[in-house]
């Protein structure tokens, strides 16, 4: 609210309300000047609260102004403020208010309200309400910030709730929510999209429910996979096409957020980095503009969006299962729904030997006289296979490279390794609890059973005093490294169970599954 300047002790009447009965006409006013001052009044003249402070403390503030009146033995007065500015949707805020009482008399009731007037100048109100409760408003300054700094899912069941539409919620209550910017004056669906996209959830038509359905995006997260299918037992049809070009690559990414600054997430190195080929790809920019609530966001949402779009991997945009030839699936197939995780076990043998992580964004449903098919449209599921302190396959973190010491091969189960970067892996014999973990190594599950010093192997963190360690290991199937000469194993840091930190500020929790020949 902008008070313009006027001659001290000037009044500036907000509202004005005319009735009948002893207080019949109150006006709540503010002065400029030396003196500011809040104040009621009756028609008669008598006064029932003065405010004063020295300076314009109210002057040029956007602020809630109330006076409440009650009639009881005597006519009883409230009058009180407070800072939208420096309200917030979970604190509140400061709400300095005076009260009394004023003998004999009832209380009128109000028959018009009258906004500004007199020297009032260019003051903006927005909104005079009147209500015959106390209680009426006292639930209103989320309302009229906005709301914000409101969870993302919260808007929009919220929304959904106010227009009595009903919403399949999904959401992980591990998770931290994503704190969105103020409500802006929109359609139902256009607001219900924005707090989607600036959580980079899902907003989408369930298929048992008349209304709406949102998946929070740290639902997503490395979930139990809702079907699985092995392709050398014909659970897939052929042929199975995976696509490996550039339509999702991004690799500079800038996060702006509505009405606020900026940041800037840029992959540097690597196959698909910015650098010209052959040392990356070129660059591959996005601009972003979503509606966070602070500014300090932009950054992990840059990074987090850089993770998922530098992933080195082929799509497979649509796999699909004949129901009618895999019986056993028609369970679990029919139950898949979007957002769910797809995990495809011995892939063609064109195909690395890896299993092939999909995360599912749309289906289509074939039925025939004898046939029954679901084609699976996917995205690539393994950006979020993100790692949790507590999880079976991703809770343990191991170096960020390592390098055999003697070649490997197709037969050996203690293969011999050099910590080369990052911290030295994990003993058994002191953690014993983290064993048996799996990794992936040229794309061949393996497991670890025991991590032993090997002998003469030094101590410290740096490179060269790193310790030679040994991995004795269960193999599952033979390793792509029968022959000689020495392989470098590179570990691939996955993000950790909060999103929206860049690679560089991860804790120690990361996914395994990360080692690759190189």
């Amino acid at each position: 609210m902008a008070i313009p300047e006027t001659p001290p002790e000037t009044e500036i009447p907000l509202c004005t309300l005319t009735g009948t009965g002893l207080i019949s006409r109150w006006t709540i006013a503010l002065r400029t000047g030396n003196r500011l001052s809040l104040y009621g009044r009756m028609t008669n003249g008598h006064e029932l609260v003065r405010v004063i402070g020295g300076g314009d403390f109210l002057s040029g503030r956007r602020l809630s102004l109330g006076l409440e009146l009650t009639e009881d033995a005597v006519a009883k007065y409230r009058m009180y403020y407070f800072d939208l500015d420096a309200y917030t949707l979970n604190g509140g805020g400061p709400m300095p208010s005076w009260e009394g009482s004023v003998v004999g008399g009832v209380l009128g009731r109000i028959t018009h309200v009258t906004v500004g007037g007199g020297a009032s100048g260019e003051v903006a109100v927005g909104h005079v309400t009147l209500a015959n409760r106390q209680s009426a408003y006292a639930n209103t300054g989320s309302a009229m910030i906005g709301w914000q700094g409101e969870a993302a899912h919260s808007r929009i069941q919220r929304l959904a709730r106010e227009e009595q539409i009903p919403l399949a919620y999904k959401g992980n209550s591990t998770a931290t929510p994503t704190k969105i910017g103020a409500q802006a004056v929109a359609s139902l669906l256009d607001l219900m999209q924005d707090a989607a996209d600036t959580d980079e959830g899902r907003l989408y038509e369930p298929r048992d429910l008349l209304g709406l359905a949102f998946r929070t995006r740290a639902s997503h997260y490395t979930q139990p996979a809702a079907l699985t299918l092995d392709y050398t037992a014909r659970e897939v049809v052929a042929p199975l096409e995976p696509v490996d070009d550039d339509q999702a690559v991004r690799n500079d990414i800038t996060v702006q957020r509505s009405g606020g600054s900026f940041a800037r997430a840029v992959c540097e190195s690597g196959p698909l980095s910015v650098q010209a080929p052959p040392r990356g790809i070129g660059r591959y920019a996005e601009q972003v503009t979503t509606n966070l609530a602070t500014d300090d966001q932009c950054t992990p949402v840059a990074w987090w969006r850089l993770h998922r779009g530098t992933w080195d991997a082929a799509r497979y945009p649509a796999v699909t299962v004949a129901l009618h030839e895999a019986p056993h699936l028609a369970g679990p197939a029919s139950a898949v729904d979007v957002g769910h995780r797809i995990a495809m076990t011995n892939p063609p043998p064109w195909l690395p030997p890896e299993r092939v992580e999909l995360l599912v964004e749309g289906y289509t449903e074939t039925l025939g006289v004898r046939t029954w098919e679901l084609a699976f449209s996917c995205a690539p599921g393994g950006p979020w296979l993100v790692a949790t302190s507590d999880h079976a396959e991703y809770a343990t973190a191991g170096p960020d490279d390592c390098t055999l010491a003697a070649p490997l091969d197709a037969h050996a189960t203690t293969p011999e390794v050099i910590t080369t970067a990052g911290p030295p892996w994990p003993l058994s014999s002191r953690n014993p609890d983290l064993y048996p973990i799996t990794v992936r190594i040229g794309g061949e599950r393996l497991t670890i059973t025991a991590v032993q010093s090997a002998p003469g192997g030094g101590a410290g963190n740096s490179p060269s005093a790193e310790p030679t360690t040994a991995l004795p290991s269960h193999i599952e199937r033979a390793p792509p490294c029968s022959s000689p000469g020495s392989r470098s194993l590179r570990y691939r840091w996955g993000p950790t169970g909060s999103p929206h930190r860049p690679p560089h500020q991860s804790d120690p929790k990361h996914q395994l599954d990360g080692y690759r020949t190189s």
